[in-house]
């Protein structure tokens, strides 16, 4: 009888469950890597007593580096999320802002409160990248506000409200060119994060595994023209995942760098780098080095 009472108590609670929300789902093939599968690429949504689950989002990562991707959310909705680099950790949503598509009122809410500006409204992490398989995972919980001029009725009684859920493999793709790739001692450079800035008159992209904690770090002069250089012009470093740093060296000798194309802040070309450790008892080589970047 005991037993009898607690199934029909778990009955109820999951009919509860499943009539205080919907559920929208779509199917898509799993991601592949070396022929072994990564995982299914899906997205969860949860707002207002809804699931919303979608299996066939593509993500975008600009020619700067922003990362974005929307999800189709109740009625004709939409749900646009930003992070103004794709590189893993946790991005602010009043800086990072998402926006909220109201398909009833035709206008967008976002996630800045106009009045407080400054203030975290919510966020979105990014835990993993994966760039061989091209997928990204990670989380957010975002607070949307109204219109800020609402115009009609229907949009003053929108009230502010919370979006949250997460987002595990999700597929990405990369504006046309934008590139940064090279093999160390034979083998696929695989980062995790990249990064672009101008330094001291220098452009420098910085690529770091966090899983392995290797860094590659390539510097050259803003304003080099098209045309082959030597290490007058450029420099780069590599850390190991055994911790051991590597450097350039002019009277090494063994690099170059070709530019293809610099301007309007995009540059495009390609690599060849050796270099050794402090005590120079050890050498590197990085080879097939290309890159198409905005800075």
């Amino acid at each position: 009888m005991k037993n009898t009472n607690l199934f029909r108590i778990l009955f109820v609670a999951m009919i509860s469950i499943v009539g205080f929300s919907s559920c929208d789902e779509e199917s898509i093939e799993p991601t592949l890597l070396n022929q072994e599968l990564v995982g299914e690429s899906i997205v969860r949504l949860i707002y207002q007593d809804t699931l919303i689950i979608k299996r066939d989002i593509v993500a975008q990562i600009d020619e700067k580096g922003v990362f974005s991707f929307h999800i189709k959310a109740k009625k004709e909705d939409i749900l646009h999320l930003t992070t103004m680099r794709f590189e893993e950790g946790l991005f602010p949503s009043n800086i990072n802002m998402a926006s909220y598509y109201f398909s009833s009122i035709n206008q967008l809410g976002t996630s800045v409160d106009t009045k407080n500006p400054l203030t975290n409204t919510g966020w979105v992490r990014i835990t993993s990248i994966n760039t061989i398989a091209n997928v990204v995972s990670g989380e957010f919980k975002v607070k949307i506000y109204p219109p800020v001029d609402p115009g009609t009725t229907s949009a003053v009684l929108i009230k502010p409200f919370e979006v949250e859920g997460e987002f595990r493999n999700l597929r990405f793709v990369k504006a046309a060119g934008d590139i940064f790739e090279t093999k160390i001692e034979g083998n696929n450079w695989v980062y995790k994060n990249r990064s672009v800035r101008v330094e001291n008159g220098r452009v420098v992209i910085t690529t770091t595994n966090t899983v392995t904690e290797e860094l590659m770090e390539l510097a050259f002069d803003q304003n080099l023209e098209e045309g082959s250089y030597n290490l007058n012009n450029f420099s780069a470093r590599y850390v190991s995942a055994a911790g051991v740093a590597y450097a350039t060296n002019v009277e090494l000798g063994g690099s170059s760098l070709k530019i293809d194309q610099n301007s309007n802040n995009k540059v495009k070309g390609s690599f060849y780098l050796k270099m050794k450790n402090a005590s120079g008892s050890q050498t590197v080589n990085l080879t097939d080095g290309s890159f198409n970047v905005a800075y």
